[in-house]
């Protein structure tokens, strides 16, 4: 009797663990979002939402306000929507669930939007949902591309490039084989012998007559003195 009593409480027991297991296998089972992230540039806010796994969601807008709403059917909030709203097209952010297993979340607008989504795959299994919403005349930066400026290249035939390569070649022979000058060496001065005075003459018996050279100082400078024959003046002679 004991024993079938112990065997009644064991099998309650399991019965009990797993119904409060069920709950929380679920939860693990389903997606969960893990992390919000906002940035805002004038016209344009970014929003990212990480999910635990890849999910089905549905995205729309709604006017009277201006709403952003997401459905994640079977999908769990695991984070706050906290988030820096400024200079962005969101005023607030909340979290429900309208229907029975569906999480919502609502985004409040300063004004109407476009918006553009994307589900990315992550590593370890994760998932990013990404954003984009763009406010009426938004319109993206252009970015020109400045383009290099190419310097043509001369355009030469095989033979002309090969004839050039000869060329240099022969250049570069050339000077390598060409004997290197050597100084040329210093001429030397020949040493001028010294001059044999004139002899002066002197008369003798058979020869009575003697010259006179007389120097007359007088003239130069501003004197020129008497010309001679040929034109030269006495100045230019006196010593």
């Amino acid at each position: 009797m004991q024993a079938c009593f112990n065997i009644v409480r064991i099998r309650w027991r399991l019965l009990l663990a797993v119904v409060l297991l069920c709950p929380w296998l679920a939860y693990a089972a389903t997606a969960r979002i893990t992390g919000f992230q906002v940035s805002g540039t004038p016209g344009k806010t970014h929003v990212t939402l990480i999910l635990s796994a890849t999910t089905e969601y549905k995205l729309f807008t709604l006017a009277n306000p201006d709403r952003l709403v997401i459905d994640f059917p079977g999908a769990h909030l695991a984070t706050g929507l906290r988030g820096a709203f400024i200079k962005t097209s969101i005023i607030g952010a909340r979290s429900g669930y309208p229907v029975p297993g569906t999480l919502r979340l609502v985004f409040d607008l300063r004004k109407p939007v476009h918006h553009g989504v994307e589900l990315q795959k992550g590593s370890g299994g994760k998932a990013y949902l990404n954003i984009d919403l763009y406010e009426p005349g938004y319109h993206p930066p252009v970015i020109k591309k400045v383009k290099k400026a190419s310097i043509p290249a001369a355009p030469t035939t095989p033979d002309e490039s090969s004839q050039l390569e000869q060329d240099m070649l022969q250049q570069v022979l050339a000077r390598q084989n060409q004997p290197t000058a050597k100084p040329a060496p210093a001429k030397s001065t020949p040493a001028t012998p010294p001059s044999t005075p004139l002899p002066i003459p002197v008369a003798t018996a058979d020869n009575q007559r003697v010259i006179n050279i007389v120097i007359d100082p007088g003239h130069g400078g501003k004197d020129p003195g008497t010309a001679g024959h040929f034109g030269v003046r006495e100045k230019e002679v006196v010593l």
